[in-house]
């Protein structure tokens, strides 16, 4: 860098130029204000726009135009679209595919001598800015005007006894009294510097000098907020000046923030919330609200980093997922929580079988159809097929019912079905490799049989066989058997049965044995299901009396992994 060019230090001080002069009058070029109204104010105004629109006035749950004021709302993102301005101008509001509110400027043809239509007789109709039109009633705009010409009092078919009563937006309160919605409650007046805002933002910079609408010409610029959006409209504006003012505010704060920084498009305190929100995404609770936000509530662009912390945390609240993906706070994950989980690689698991089993059971018991799913949906892909064992692909997975309807699961499956067909030298130059996931430094106790002492006392002539609840185990559907022979001096056999399988498996596992927390036995076993059941035994098991605590009870807790 030469001496002459600009540090990096000077371009921070140059921009603190502006953040000692935030709402300084000597200073600024115009007073933004803020008129905070009721929350139903907005809904009363679509309601009434709807059953009020004439030619001539445009309405949307964005914006209201008419021949010389903009009504704003807190709508979604606006972008204003200016056409060459013309002695004779109306307005009207396109919807885009995405949902984009744009406002035009249509010119008309200024040779034309043609009687002046119901548009442009509408434009004597007076309208305050923020509010529904005064002396307005539900006839046409150009029977109105025709009206005012001869004289005649305006009438409404639908409210034929309310002539000449200015129509207003009410609602009772809790005592019964009429409240006028389109009053604002109060107002904040800030003084601010027009080009300072519209750099940082493309909605204040059409607002405020592109437009080409009164609001570029006017000192004072009014927008109605909704009351539950004050505090964060307010927050917003001093950090476009103080970006140190959301050090300090709480979560939900900065979420509402945030959620107007998308919606302006204010890039710079979009970002600084985010890097706060990072710093204070440190629990489960705090990940799950801003999860909801950012990708629930709105698809939010350019969230990325601060999804990826939220993913981390998630994987260390369900980590081990063989312990926790039964649990009602995994099965009552909004889907984006699901997938961040799911495809992280700070997730430990046994087997990546489990991953698989794991999302299918989350699919079931939220009731969501995978025909339903959008082709471009990558729910599925956040299972590592090319990490699942081959035995789980072709007598689990290639029939299951669920995933069979997902689009991408031809081709999924057959990525996995290749990766395990190739040899051990083509996969080393593959060019990318699955990642494997984190394994459990623990024991990861599958299930624990309970086995109480008057049952573990045979009956006459004939041994005593006590059979498990069923469990799941690397993806495996599984249930233990504890046959007790009639004298106690013989060995008592303790087998393992696995229940989802088709004919001809091979199932390699190996399975722990703890009795009342003491490794008695470790079996290494392949399964076997040719035609009738898949078991394996573990043999040479004792059970005496001093097995039993004093409630009677003796423990044996299975572990079950690959082996």
């Amino acid at each position: 860098m030469s001496d002459m060019e600009l540090k990096y230090c000077d371009l921070i001080d140059f921009s603190k130029m502006c953040v000692p002069e935030y709402n300084m009058p000597e200073f600024s070029d115009r007073v933004l204000v803020f008129d905070v109204m009721r929350d139903e104010w907005e809904t009363a105004s679509l309601v009434q726009s709807s059953v009020t629109a004439e030619p001539g006035v445009s309405h949307s749950g964005d914006s209201i135009e008419t021949s010389g004021d903009l009504i704003e709302t807190s709508g979604s993102k606006r972008s204003l679209e200016i056409a060459a301005e013309g002695p004779e101008q109306k307005r009207r509001k396109k919807i885009e595919p995405n949902n984009e509110t744009r406002v035009e400027l249509l010119v008309a043809d200024s040779g034309s001598e043609t009687e002046p239509t119901c548009e442009q007789a509408n434009a004597d109709c007076e309208i305050e800015i923020g509010s529904v039109m005064e002396n307005k009633s539900h006839e046409p705009a150009c029977e109105q005007a025709e009206n005012k010409k001869l004289g005649k009092p305006s009438t409404s078919p639908l409210h034929p006894s309310t002539e000449g009563v200015p129509e207003k937006a009410v609602n009772l309160d809790s005592n019964g009294i009429q409240e006028n919605l389109n009053e604002s409650l109060r107002q904040h007046q800030i003084y601010v510097h027009g080009l300072w805002l519209a750099v940082q933002s493309p909605y204040f910079r059409s607002l405020l000098h592109s437009s080409g609408m009164k609001e570029t010409h006017d000192i004072e610029v009014h927008l109605k907020i909704p009351e539950s959006e004050e505090k964060a409209h307010l927050v917003l504006l001093e950090a476009m000046y103080r970006s140190d003012v959301l050090n300090d505010k709480s979560v939900d704060e900065l979420l509402a923030v945030l959620e107007l920084a998308d919606k302006y498009d204010v890039k710079f305190v979009f970002k600084k919330c985010k890097y706060v929100l990072q710093q204070n995404a440190t629990t489960f609770e705090i990940s799950t609200k801003i999860m909801h936000v950012i990708k629930v509530k709105h698809n939010m662009n350019d969230s990325e980093d601060l999804a990826a912390t939220l993913q981390s945390v998630l994987a260390q609240e369900f980590s081990p997922l063989d312990e926790n993906w039964q649990s009602e706070k995994f099965t009552s994950l909004p889907e984006p929580s699901v997938k961040y989980l799911l495809r992280s690689d700070d997730l430990i698991v046994q087997s990546e079988n489990t991953v698989f089993h794991a999302l299918m059971h989350w699919m079931e018991q939220n009731d969501v159809d995978p025909a339903g799913l959008e082709e471009t949906n990558d729910l599925l892909a956040v299972v590592r097929f090319k990490l699942v064992t081959i035995d789980y692909l072709y007598n689990v997975i290639k029939n299951h019912p669920i995933a069979l309807k997902m689009s991408k699961f031809s081709e999924l499956y057959l990525g996995g079905m290749t990766y395990h067909a190739i040899t051990a030298e083509q996969k080393e130059v593959l060019e990318k490799l699955p990642v494997l996931r984190k394994k459990p430094e623990r024991n990861i106790i599958q299930y624990t049989f309970v086995v109480k002492k008057e049952d573990y006392k045979a009956a006459p002539g004939r041994p005593t066989e006590l059979i498990s609840d069923e469990f799941w185990a690397c993806g495996y559907k599984m249930s233990v058997h504890l046959s007790i022979p009639y004298y106690s001096s013989d060995d008592s056999d303790l087998s393992m049965s696995v229940h989802n399988l088709s004919k001809e498996s091979l199932v390699p596992l190996k399975f722990v044995f703890m009795k009342n927390g003491t490794i008695m036995n470790v079996q290494q076993k392949t399964f076997n299901q040719l035609l009738i059941s898949c078991s394996e035994r573990c043999r040479k098991l004792k059970l005496q009396s001093s097995d039993f605590s004093n409630d009677d009870t003796c423990k044996l807790c299975i572990v079950v992994e690959p082996s």
